[in-house]
């Protein structure tokens, strides 16, 4: 889905109230249909230019507006793309996307947050070692290190044993 800055909206709609062939305008501006012109045009006609800029952020609308847009819509028999248009949202599936969850039973006046939530990392407490404790490290710790040379001249070990192994096979 492309984008579409203010301008190029705002052109576009100015186009096609000027009566140029929408078919001109949707080419020239690579619009993907029709119906997005038109909707541009009626949201243009119905709030004023500034309807065309693009959102910053998702827009966050109140449980309370959101039942009022559902309840409009179904008292007038309208389609969502004239509720859009006449609430000023700028995507009519919004609405959809509201109607179907109120039919599924989901609370529409929930203000449940978009998104994924943001990870928590639990901080855990360090409770200051007892001496016994701190001993235990110290000695786990330097088990750690003598096995891990001693592993460490293991590998070295075999390499050699085995490059040795290799030169009796080459013959040299």
């Amino acid at each position: 889905m492309t984008k579409f800055t203010y301008e190029q909206k705002l052109a576009a709609v100015k186009l096609y109230l000027e009566g140029q062939s929408s078919g001109e305008i949707i080419k020239k501006f690579n619009i993907g249909e029709h119906a997005q012109l038109r909707f541009w045009v009626k949201q243009y006609k119905r709030h004023g230019p500034n309807i065309l800029n693009p959102k910053k952020k998702h827009e966050e609308y109140s449980g309370e507006f959101k039942l009022n847009v559902l309840n409009w819509k179904k008292q007038y028999h309208e389609t969502y793309e004239a509720t859009a248009v006449k609430f000023g949202i700028s995507n009519p599936g919004t609405i959809y996307q509201w109607q179907k969850a109120k039919d599924k039973g989901d609370l529409v006046a929930s203000n449940k947050k978009r998104g994924r939530p943001p990870l928590v990392k639990k901080q855990k407490k360090i409770s200051p070692l007892s001496k016994s404790e701190r001993e235990e490290l110290e000695r786990l710790r330097k088990e750690n290190r003598s096995l891990f040379i001693e592993n460490e001249y293991l590998k070295k070990l075999d390499a050699l044993i085995q490059n040795r192994e290799q030169n009796k096979k080459n013959g040299k």
